[in-house]
């Protein structure tokens, strides 16, 4: 027995190795998308946000039918859908819309180093919401990768107001984190993920109305309905859903520090296409935000180790019975 429980270990990936995975490729997925967006230039904005959330959380919703758990099949209550909703305020279209306004106040690399300071806000709001300390180890972590996100971005500028809005989308997209934390493990990853997109639609679609008017109901042409097929498989439905795959296993903090893959991802991307250039301090923020992602691993692998070393507890032993003294 003790034997296949060690051929077990060396053969089945770590759960929490898994679960940095899952992060991970759902910020590469978000990345991409970076590049994609160019092609969405001349459509209207919340139009094209609309689109993608709708396509995006119909096959979440789709996956829903072939794939049975309790997770899928629990009540979703009152206060569930209070979160859901929230979810769709604040991560989905609030953050889309706030994105939005920023980028047309401020350059868009004084926009991502303000958003990339998601790790860091994470690392210290989660635990002091549930009323313990902050881990310096992966503060440190989430110190590093906003470093090497801040270098990947680069500083920037843009007026007040535009980095106003910056902040509005770093705290949305703040307030999405630690909102799915306290849902996502009983209703699944899939279930509140694809309600939380559907629940964005006719926010966007608002937004749309307001903002464009009629304008606003165009019909994609075909480069268009790629990339937007693109934003809603990939960057939508298998981001969101691996990402909150990822929380519940790992934590919020931890999963957090993930986000630092998303400008890697972008800069990669746009080099691979032949739109852009990496610069030697594209290099270092990449190089920055791996070593704080490795650094966020091994304090968690650390933390079970030292767990594991503790003595077993044991339970023949009549409670009320003190320990002999030396």
């Amino acid at each position: 027995m003790a034997l296949t429980d060690s051929l077990r270990q060396f053969t089945t990936p770590p759960r929490g190795a898994l679960a940095f995975g899952a992060a991970l490729a759902s910020m590469t997925f978000v990345g991409i998308a970076t590049p994609v967006l160019v092609v969405l230039d001349d459509y209207p904005v919340f139009t094209g946000q609309a689109i993608r959330f709708l396509v995006g959380g119909l096959l979440l919703v789709g996956l829903l039918n072939l794939r049975r758990s309790p997770a899928t099949t629990a009540p979703i209550r009152l206060g569930d859908w209070g979160r859901i909703v929230l979810l769709a305020l604040s991560g989905v279209a609030g953050f889309n819309v706030f994105l939005i306004m920023a980028l047309r106040h401020a350059d868009p690399s004084a926009v991502g180093t303000i958003i990339g300071g998601v790790p860091i806000a994470l690392a210290l709001l989660s635990p002091l919401l549930a009323r313990r300390r902050p881990s310096p180890h992966l503060l440190a972590a989430a110190g590093i990768v906003t470093v090497g996100i801040t270098l990947t971005q680069g500083l920037g500028g843009g007026t007040w107001y535009g980095l106003a809005w910056g902040a509005a989308a770093l705290a949305a997209e703040v307030i999405y984190h630690l909102v799915a934390a306290s849902v996502v493990e009983r209703l699944g990853a899939i279930r509140v993920s694809g309600y939380a997109c559907l629940t964005a639609v006719p926010m966007l679609l608002l937004a749309a109305i307001v903002t464009d008017g009629t304008a606003a109901f165009q019909t994609p042409d075909s480069s268009e309905w790629i990339a937007l097929l693109y934003l809603s498989v990939f960057a939508t439905a298998l981001a969101f859903s691996l990402w909150l795959v990822a929380v519940p296993r790992i934590g919020v903090e931890r999963t957090g520090l993930c986000a630092g893959a998303a400008p890697v991802a972008a800069v990669v991307a746009t080099w691979v296409i032949g739109t852009g250039d990496p610069q030697i301090a594209d290099t270092a923020g990449a190089v920055l935000v791996a070593v704080g992602i490795v650094v966020g691993m091994r304090t968690r692998q650390s933390r079970k180790r030292a767990e594991s070393r503790q003595p077993a507890v044991n339970h023949d032993r009549p409670v009320n019975q003190a320990d002999p003294t030396p």
